[in-house]
């Protein structure tokens, strides 16, 4: 729905200034109009508000809105601007219908026309421009320029000059982004016009902007080919650990609800991650992934002083230590398993991610827990030699094999039917100690 373009109450200068469009206009021509108000063409819009207008441009808007009337002038004038905001005053023009729809418009159009104003008296339009251009959201997602700078502090090495176009890009960014990113084909003009004073309120505020955007518009070509070659990767690579640094959930242990055999497992069974979107929908991701990603963060170079990269130095980190850390548990627990510790078999432990706020278990715990499991497993490795030194028969049997007798030794305790289904492997092994032994001498023995 177009935005509502009345007037306000009480602004005398609109009011007469409506006067004079209507009424007053004497000799200007179309050429001046499209100048004043679409080519940037300062002085033209300086006469038209400060002097006296002439019934031509009366003229030329009553003829614009006419149904029959041509609108593409308002593209042809497109050369040397941004052609993106052509489109956008083209199609608005086109629902306008009343002479004091179209005048409203012009006069509402000027807080943008002002800020045009201000950008031409310190550096060219094209500049602007080109700027705009190369960063809309088809070059650079909105929420990666941030991380990009980030990335391009460390590809920029550690000299003055390539430290501050790194820092000039930001700038620009941040002072251009509620018009580069905030406006799309859906935006009306109140959000046209909100953008704008946001842009001026920032760029009021830095006097070396227009200086910055000059310099950033020098060196376009180095960060495109920065971002193609090393950009990419790792702002992609920062992107996801922030992501995962805030909303991932590691899950180790026992995947499954019921006792199985882990005589046969990889960490892969026992270490699963899940990143929980916003729509409550979750995502799985396999260790193979994650070990990607922890291993590109690595890649990315060391620390620099700048708090920027600081920050994505922490995201790095932080990532890598959990990654770390839950491999290091994940191994203890499998460690356990098939030295066997049935105790441990349906040992289940979670761990949110959570970069800002650490609740519940942190990565202290998670590293006390590796150790526990670590020091339980020595102590069980001895317990065991110690117990096969004294029974030397059980020397005969593998942990594996052991951990399966003592399996179907547990089942026929709990249920005597379990004879019926005794696997043919269970009598193979037992024939170490006796070779009689079948279901008919299991069911006597019981």
């Amino acid at each position: 729905m177009l935005v509502d373009l009345e007037i306000p109450k009480g602004n005398d200068f609109k009011e007469l200034a409506r006067k004079i469009l209507k009424k007053k206009v004497k000799s200007a021509e179309k050429k001046l109009l499209l100048k004043a108000y679409c080519e940037l063409d300062i002085s033209s819009y300086n006469e038209i508000i400060q002097t006296p207008f002439t019934e031509s441009f009366s003229d030329t808007i009553e003829e614009i809105s006419q149904n029959n009337y041509d609108s593409s002038w308002l593209s042809n004038v497109s050369s040397g601007y941004n052609p993106i905001l052509i489109k956008f005053i083209t199609k608005k023009w086109m629902y306008l219908n009343s002479l004091d729809e179209k005048v409203n418009f012009c006069l509402t159009w000027k807080p943008f026309k002002v800020l045009l104003v201000q950008l031409g008296k310190n550096s060219k339009p094209e500049e602007v421009a080109n700027f705009i251009f190369q960063l809309t959201p088809k070059n650079i997602d909105p929420k990666e320029v941030k991380v990009f700078v980030e990335i391009m502090s460390i590809a920029a090495g550690e000299t003055d000059y390539e430290v501050d176009r790194v820092k000039c890009f930001e700038a620009c960014c941040l002072a251009f982004s509620h018009i580069i990113f905030d406006l799309n084909e859906k935006s009306g003009f109140k959000d046209l016009i909100q953008a704008c004073e946001h842009t001026q309120k920032i760029i009021s505020s830095d006097s070396e902007i227009f200086k910055k955007l000059t310099d950033t518009n020098h060196n376009l070509e180095w960060f495109k080919s920065a971002k193609n070659s090393q950009g990419s990767v790792a702002t992609k690579s920062i992107t996801e650990a922030q992501i995962a640094n805030r909303n991932g959930c590691f899950v180790l242990g026992n995947q499954k609800s019921s006792c199985v055999d882990f005589s046969e497992f990889i960490l892969e069974d026992v270490i699963k991650f899940q990143i929980k979107n916003k729509d409550s929908t979750v995502k799985d991701y396999t260790l193979e992934e994650v070990n990607d990603l922890q291993s590109r963060l690595m890649l990315l170079g060391g620390e620099v002083g700048d708090k920027s990269v600081q920050d994505k130095q922490k995201e790095k980190d932080y990532f890598v230590e959990v990654v770390e850390v839950v491999t290091r548990l994940g191994y203890a627990y499998m460690s356990l398993c098939e030295a066997g510790d049935i105790k441990f078999i349906q040992w289940k432990k979670t761990f949110n991610c959570d970069i800002e706020f650490e609740q519940g278990i942190s990565i202290s715990d998670l590293m006390l827990e590796s150790e526990k499991l670590e020091k339980r497993f020595m102590n069980w490795k001895e317990k065991l030699t110690r117990f096969r030194r004294l029974n030397p028969i059980i020397n005969y049997f593998s942990v594996k094999q052991c951990l399966f007798l003592q399996k179907q030794l547990f089942m026929l305790t709990d249920d005597c039917n379990h004879f019926d289904r005794l696997p043919p492997q269970f009598y193979t092994l037992l024939n170490f100690l006796a070779h009689d032994v079948n279901i008919f001498v299991m069911t006597y023995l019981t």
